[in-house]
């Protein structure tokens, strides 16, 4: 993802990748996403993953 890290320090609400997050939307900003399976073998933490996408 792009764009700057935020602070460890001082993390911005809901979601870390929010800020720079294209697909961000408002329960982003205020709900952090919880860890949940995407497929066989891989897991998300993200309320809006693409589960289309080659894992990094």
């Amino acid at each position: 993802v792009a764009g700057d890290l935020p602070s460890p320090l001082d993390p911005p609400p809901g979601c870390a990748f929010h800020p720079r997050c294209p697909r961000a939307q408002e329960r982003c900003r205020l709900e952090a996403p919880t860890l949940r399976p995407l497929g066989a073998d891989r897991t998300v933490r993200c309320h809006f993953p693409l589960d289309d996408q080659d894992p990094a």
